[in-house]
């Protein structure tokens, strides 16, 4: 069995790795609304590459939801290592959190 510490590590590396796909949207969704919504301002209804740069976006859109999917099923069914339940979720909450939401059990700070 592994130690406390590294079994936190763990949970540390999920919840980052939750976060950073979550910050990943910002870029995506940026360049679908210039493809989509760019309107009067970038024109691209006319323009030869729009259908290949529409189908790029839409499938990096559907390609993150997949990642966020996974990133966040990695992250929920985490247990905890003092009372093997769920890390994150509990009935009132699925936030992530440095705290178990059953037992207490706190993250050391790595």
């Amino acid at each position: 069995m592994q130690d406390m510490s590294s079994q936190f590590a763990e949970y540390a590396s999920r919840r980052r790795r939750f976060w950073l796909t979550v910050l990943a949207f910002l870029p995506i969704a940026a360049a679908a609304l210039v493809l989509v919504g760019g309107g009067a301002y970038f024109r691209i209804d006319r323009k030869p590459w729009a259908g290949f740069a529409a189908t790029v976006v839409g499938s990096a859109l559907i390609a993150w939801l997949v990642k966020a999917a996974v990133a966040w099923h990695r992250l929920s069914s985490w247990p905890c290592p003092q009372c093997n339940k769920s890390f994150v979720m509990a009935w009132w909450s699925s936030w992530p959190t440095d705290e178990c939401k059953h037992c207490g059990a706190k993250v050391d700070r790595l």
